[in-house]
């Protein structure tokens, strides 16, 4: 409703960005009370106690992927920031793997109720933001404006590689702009 009211001027996916910038924050400052030892048996409990992750995660204010995340490090006995197939990640973007099949149908309702976390949103976020890259070089082409791409100097084994590094920069607002960094947030 918000993002209809024209006196905001927002459109609907610069507001859903907000949202989930915020929520995202809030995450980030909350996710450590979260991993506790003490917090996360207890959301084991509850999830082998009956209730859904979805339910879990909505009472205490964890999105849906990030409480599947602590579940299965607990309840599995997995380590935070394992990556691979042994890593909880793996889990999340297969949870087919899973052997238990309740926890299995959890975690995929946790992941597809989820809009801010989660391999479905990663994938959709990397896809715009290489869109984004590809309008941005576009544009400078059109205005033929010089730069080397994120690839380009991958190849030069660059140690930083912005969306675009402009060899002769640009003046924008009084102020000297040397590189661009597309985020396409929204």
């Amino acid at each position: 409703a918000l993002a209809l009211d024209g006196a905001l001027g927002l459109s609907y996916e610069a507001l859903l960005s907000i949202c989930s910038q915020r929520l995202v924050a809030e995450t980030k400052a909350t996710m450590g009370r979260h991993r506790s030892a003490e917090a996360a048996a207890g959301y084991v409990r509850r999830f082998l106690g009956g209730q859904t992750l979805c339910s879990i995660s909505k009472d205490v204010g964890l999105p849906p992927t990030m409480l599947a995340r602590v579940v299965l490090e607990e309840h599995l006995g997995l380590r935070k920031g394992v990556k691979g197939k042994a890593g909880v990640g793996a889990l999340l973007k297969n949870p087919s793997a899973l052997e238990d099949p309740r926890l299995r149908r959890e975690v995929q309702a946790a992941v597809a109720a989820d809009v801010v976390y989660g391999p479905a949103v990663d994938v959709s976020r990397r896809m715009a933001g290489l869109e984004y890259e590809m309008v941005l070089q576009q544009e400078l082409r059109a205005r033929r404006i010089p730069f080397l791409s994120e690839n380009e100097m991958r190849v030069r084994a660059e140690a930083k590689t912005p969306d675009a590094l402009l060899p002769v920069p640009l003046l924008v607002r009084g102020r000297q702009v040397h590189w661009i960094d597309s985020k396409a947030t929204f």
